[in-house]
This record gives C-alpha cells, structure tokens and sequence, in this order.
C-alpha cells in the first residue's frame, strides 16, 4: 500500500517527472533477522580468522619453547648436578665446622668479658690518674719548672767527673743557677 502525505507547511502539490518520493519501509522480523544473521556471519568469520592466527603462533612459540627447553636441558641437569656436589660440599664442611662453633662462639664471649673487664679498669684507671693530676697539679708544674735546673746541674756533673773521676770521691762545687743565663 503506497499512501502520500502532502506537509502542513506548504509543500509542492503537484510530483513532476524526475522528483524522488521519500519512503520508509517497515521491516518484518524476518528481515531483522537476516541481518542480523549477515552481521554476525561477518564477525565470527574475522573471529574464526583471528583465532587461527593465535593458533599459528601459539603452535610456533610452543615448538620453539620445546626447542629451548631441548637444547637446555643438558646444561640444566650439568648445573643441578654441580649445585648437588655444591651442596654436598658444604654439608660435609658443615659437619666438620659445627662441632667447633661453640667452643669458639665460648670463647669469643669470653674474650667479650675479659675486654669489657679490661676497658672498666683503663677507665678506672684514667679517672684517677686525672684525680691525681688535679690534686697535684701545682707539685707537678713545680717539678716541671725545676726540671731545666735539674738538667743542669746533671750536665755540669757529668761534664766535672768525666774530667775528673776522683771528684765523685772529694765532690763535685755546683754551678751557680743564674736563671737569665743560657744553659753551656
């Protein structure tokens, strides 16, 4: 059934030769239907496709897995055989290691103790030679302060008996302790 509908807003009334008539054609189910059908054809074609190009390469990678693994395995079972040897090595360096640990582990601590024993006492030690010091620091720097004198007369001493060993027997005149004097 064909059914024309002249618009409100004052189109043509009249068809000349030549013009197109829009129409619109209601689809049936079974066209629906159909393309949908085309549609999904098309896209399982491309899936399908697709899919033996995964199996390709997926067949590919897996035969040159197998060949890696092949051409490994040699190498592989060399190394876990050296890994073994390894091992069995360092059990029996274990074994005769262990038993002495614990001696050396006792006497490591002991050592520990004797030290910390040892560095108690320097530190007893040094806080009370720096008692002492500060007790005696003016008998200490009076000392100092003689020692240039005492070297001195030291000096002359040495210097009177080796010219004259028989002074140690009559004495020896001390030299007079100019302190503006230059020691000879």
């Amino acid at each position: 059934m064909i059914q024309l509908i002249v618009p409100e807003n004052g189109g043509r009334a009249t068809v000349e030769p030549g013009d197109t008539i829009g129409s619109e054609r209601r689809q049936g189910a079974m066209d629906v239907l159909g393309r949908l059908a085309t549609d999904l054809t098309g896209e399982l074609q491309l899936a399908i496709r697709d899919t033996r190009a995964m199996m390709r390469q997926a067949t590919r990678s897996a035969a040159e897995a197998e060949r890696l693994v092949t051409a490994s395995t040699p190498r592989v079972e060399e190394a876990l055989d050296q890994l073994a040897q390894s091992l069995e090595r360092t059990d029996r360096m274990l074994a005769d290691v262990g038993p002495r640990v614990a001696p050396l582990s006792d006497s490591l601590m002991a050592i520990l103790a004797d030290t910390r024993r040892t560095l108690r006492q320097v530190n007893d030690l040094a806080q009370t030679a720096d008692a002492l010091a500060g007790e005696n620091r003016a008998a200490i720097s009076e000392t100092i302060q003689h020692l240039p004198n005492s070297s001195v007369l030291l000096e002359h001493f040495a210097d009177q008996v080796s010219r004259r060993p028989t002074r140690l027997l009559t004495g020896v005149e001390p030299p007079s302790l100019d302190t503006n004097r230059k020691r000879p």
